[in-house]
């Protein structure tokens, strides 16, 4: 018996927070400190009580779709 990958899925937090939203919160830094140094523009957080598993369920749901 051989294995193989029949489907593959992904799944990312809806919430997007950008370098701005991060300044806005009150971060003391700049946009362009941190993409200069790290080249993140924007991250995405989970919801709260959202965790690994979660986030694993629903990726697993869309390779089992594509499989």
């Amino acid at each position: 018996m051989r294995a193989y990958i029949a489907g593959t899925g992904f799944y990312v937090p809806p919430k997007v927070v950008t370098n701005h939203n991060l300044i806005e919160m009150g971060v003391d830094t700049t946009n362009d400190w941190i993409v200069q140094r790290t080249g993140i523009e924007a991250r995405r957080f989970s919801a709260d009580g959202e965790g690994p598993a979660d986030m694993g369920f629903e990726a697993s749901k869309q390779a089992i779709e594509r499989a």
